[in-house]
Order: C-alpha cells, then structure tokens, then sequence
C-alpha cells in the first residue's frame, strides 16, 4: 500500500512538472517575435502611409481606400501582434479623403490627420476616435484662413505633452499677384478641433512644403519641409525650420516665428520627408532622410549654436556624426526613395521607402550604424507587383514594421509587413 501511494505520488509530480514545463514553452513561443506580409482593403484601391506599434503590440495603420469613381475615405486598420485586422473603418462620407498621419493618445484612442475635399476646394482633415475606431469629433475640417485661398493639406500630427494640444503641419495656398504658391502652414487644435491658431510660412515667389513636425520640448518644435530653387522649377531642396514658442504652447501663446533657412546645394535638390529627434551630450539634433537623384541619404540637422535658442538656424552638421553634412546610400542601379526614418536602440537607423531596378518597384528596408554606414538592406514585393513603402518603425522585440501599399493586377492594397531584427521574414 504504501509503494501504491508513492507511485501515485511520483505520477502527481510527473503530470505537473510536464504540464508546467509545456505550459512555459507555449507562453516562450507567444512572446517571440511575429514575421508577416498582411494586406488590408477590399476596394480596387487601398494605400498605407503611417503606423504606429499600440501597447498591446498591435499596430494601428492609416492610409485611404477607394470608395467609388475617384474618390477615396481615410482608411484605419488595427491589427494584434501577428498582423490579424481587429478591426478597420473609414472616415470621410461622400468627400474624398485621405489620412496620412496616426498618433497614440494618451489613456487611449487615436488622432489622424489628412486631406479632405469640402466642395471647392481641400482642407486639413482632423479624425479623432476611441480605441475602437468610434469618431469623436464627427466630420471635423480645419478651417481656411480668413478671406485667403486655402487648399490646405494636412502630412503631419503631434500631441502636445500635456494631451491637451494637436499641432498639425501640411501646406496651403497663398496669393502672388495672380498666382497661387504653396506655403508651410502649421495649426494647433484643441482635443475638440477648435482651432487656436494657424500659421503660414512667409509667402514669397518659391513654394514650400510642411512634410513631417516634431515637438522638441514644450516651447520649441522642429519641421522638415521642402522649398522649391527657383519659380515655377520643379526641383526642390531641403527646409528645416526651428520654430519657438514660450508657455507650453498654451492658448495665450501668439503663433510662432518661422526661424530657418533651405539647405542648398546647386549640384543637387534633395527631398526632405522625415525626420527623428535625437539626443546627444544634452543636445537636440535632428536626423532627416530624403532623396536625391537615384539615392537616398540622411543627414544631421543641429542648430548653428550647439544649443537652442531664438537665434538659431539649423544646418546640416559638416564634422560629427555624418561627416559631409550627409550620407548618400546607393544600391548598385537600382532608384531608391527614403520616404521614413527612426532611431533604432543600438543608436543606428532604419530607413523605409522604395527601390525601382528597373523593373517594378518594391517596399525597401535599410539599416545604418550611428555615422549612417549601411548594414543590411532588404526589399520586399512580387512578381508583377507594383510595391511602395511608405513609414517604418522600430517593434517592441527588435524587429522592424513597414506599411505601404502594393497593385497587383487592377488592385491596390495596404501592406503590412513586419521583419526580424536582421529584416527577414523568417528567423
């Protein structure tokens, strides 16, 4: 009897020691990390331009869907970690619209901004809903600047530290004489929509462009934009721009100066589309990708004093981390476009963007070290296919997330596609 209930005992001992054992290696196999190519949209014409990872390891995407003729509504997919949609809705109605920016918010939700048609013309488009996608504001157009052209275009969102602010950046028409040149124009919003401030760039005989803003701290943000080299040309150079507030950008602060001047190069235009704050020695520098001729590059932008202050007008740097002031990044004959960049925890890069061989093009992943040498590269897109990535970042496990967009035949669908720290799709 008692060698029975030892062996009993032995056997208890056995089947939780197992089940224990399984138990930790199934939850091991969870929390490794996820690779996928996933596609969203069941129009002829879906498109991803932003994402951003959610705290439950998800990812929340924004981009546009086609709805009828030619007409588009912005498009938000939420997806868990392996890239399954949880949801997905559009915002918009019968106007065409599209959404090109998403940011978290605090205690949940997100803030979108975009583009929509009123009619007559374009506005800034501001979608702001709960964790579920429910809209909060209802059907919210920025309103045009009094008694100016307007055709506003939205590219950029930001939450102000408290929460309590939305900074937008885009473009807008202005009048020269007879014609219409584009000028950078920053809004600030309250969390409702209600419109604070508007702010265009100085207008003159070159157009500028408002494509990606970055709040500093609480009085100081920094913009990347572009400003065409001559008028009427079609080539454009790079224009950053320091702007300083006082006050926590609070509703008494009067609308900011425009501090900055275009990087010119006369050999060269380049495209500024991105940009990352990084911190150095106390420090603010600014790490920008864009594209010139075939290539891609990044460069550092720091301010002419070494610290911020009104006075400063921000460069890119000729001696430190890249030096030349930038890194060109060729890929043999292939044409590459660097449409986003983020900082990656080894104190490297990670571009997003496109490359052409000659062919079709594909999404394109690219991996610096800290001074902007490469050290892999990647591309993904099928045969036939027809691939553009367009926003990347750095994943909760050291992977890397890029969304865009890919036709195949007569549709176009959102791409998620998320890679191993290498970026493979397979460990």
């Amino acid at each position: 009897m008692i060698r029975l209930k030892m062996k009993f005992r032995l056997l208890i001992v056995s089947v939780i020691f197992f089940a224990f054992f399984f138990a930790c290696k199934k939850d091991k196999g969870l929390s490794q990390s996820q690779e996928f190519i996933k596609y969203f949209g069941s129009s002829s014409s879906s498109m991803g331009y932003d994402l951003k990872q959610t705290s439950d390891g998800g990812y929340i995407i924004v981009g546009s869907t086609l709805i009828s003729g030619a007409d588009t509504n912005v498009f938000l997919v939420k997806t868990d970690a392996q890239g399954n949609k949880q949801w997905s809705n559009t915002y918009g109605g019968q106007n065409s619209s599209t959404g090109k920016s998403v940011q978290l918010l605090p205690g949940g939700g997100y803030v979108v901004l975009g583009t929509t048609y009123n009619g007559n013309d374009y506005d800034m488009y501001l979608i702001k809903t709960d964790a579920n996608g429910k809209s909060l504001l209802g059907a919210q157009n920025i309103p045009a600047l009094a008694g100016k052209p307007d055709n506003q275009v939205g590219n950029c969102v930001q939450v102000t530290s408290d929460g309590k602010y939305f900074i937008l950046a885009g473009s807008t028409d202005s009048l020269v004489g007879s014609n219409r040149i584009r000028t950078l124009l920053l809004i600030k919003v309250d969390v409702g929509g209600n419109l604070i401030w508007s702010k265009p760039s100085a207008v003159s005989t070159l157009s500028q462009y408002g494509n990606c803003v970055q709040l500093v701290n609480d009085t100081t943000m920094f913009i990347i934009g572009n400003q065409n080299i001559a008028a009427g040309s079609s080539s454009y150079n790079l224009w950053p721009v320091v702007t300083f507030y006082g006050n926590n950008f609070n509703e008494q602060s009067s609308p900011p100066s425009l501090n900055g001047n275009p990087i010119i190069d006369p050999n060269n235009s380049y495209n500024g589309t991105s940009g990352q704050i990084v911190r150095k020695s106390g420090n603010v520098d600014f790490i920008i990708v864009g594209t010139e001729g075939n290539n891609i590059y990044i460069g550092d932008v720091f301010d002419s004093i070494g610290s911020l202050s009104s006075s400063a007008l921000p460069y890119l740097r000729k001696n430190g981390l890249i030096p030349g002031g930038y890194t060109k990044i060729s890929n043999g004959n292939g044409t590459l476009t660097g449409n986003s960049i983020g900082l990656t925890s080894d104190g490297g890069y990670i571009i997003g963007g496109t490359i052409n061989n000659g062919g079709n093009n594909d999404q394109y992943l690219l991996k610096t070290d800290k001074a902007g040498n490469k050290m892999w590269d990647n591309s993904f897109g099928g045969s036939g296919a027809d691939d553009h990535g367009e926003a990347v970042i750095q994943t909760s496990d050291g992977g890397y997330a890029i969304v865009g967009y890919s036709a195949i035949g007569n549709n176009t669908v959102m791409t998620l596609i998320k890679v191993t720290s290498a970026g493979t799709l397979q460990k």
